[in-house]
């Protein structure tokens, strides 16, 4: 696997993350498990699923969570993109400015993560990645 690719795995986990911690947070101040699974018309074991990250979860699912905890049409899809400025413009009818301000202030994270891991590897390379284009590699001469 390449870096990028640990990279983008990793970011999609912590968006899955955020989302499973958000519901968690929301279903927790709103009721039970129980009386949100059933608000959602899903199982308990779906929300908890949500909770722990599950990359099951479909469209559908994370539509009718967000309907019953009262959460902005398609603010999960939005986490799961990384959309910062779709979540920055939803009104204050949508959203709480609270919960906008820690789901931006948790995204930013997620991207400052990112930038620490590709910095942290390239900082351990014997010599620039790019070093490869500047010279013909061994044995092989350029065409005259």
């Amino acid at each position: 696997m390449r870096l990028h690719e640990i990279v983008a795995a990793t970011r999609e986990i912590n968006k899955r993350k955020l989302v499973g911690r958000l519901v968690r947070n929301e279903v927790a101040l709103q009721g039970t498990v129980e009386d949100a699974a059933e608000a959602a018309t899903l199982s308990p074991s779906t929300l908890y699923q949500m909770f722990n990250a599950d990359w099951t979860i479909t469209e559908v699912q994370l539509r009718s969570v967000e309907k019953a905890l009262g959460l902005a049409d398609n603010l999960l899809s939005y986490i799961l993109a990384g959309d910062s400025a779709r979540i920055a413009g939803l009104t204050e009818a949508e959203i709480r400015s609270g919960l906008r301000r820690a789901i931006l202030a948790a995204l930013t994270g997620i991207e400052a993560e990112e930038a620490e891991m590709m910095h942290d590897y390239l900082s351990t390379l014997s010599e620039p990645p790019w070093t490869c284009l500047m010279s013909w590699p061994a044995g092989i001469s350029p065409i005259r």
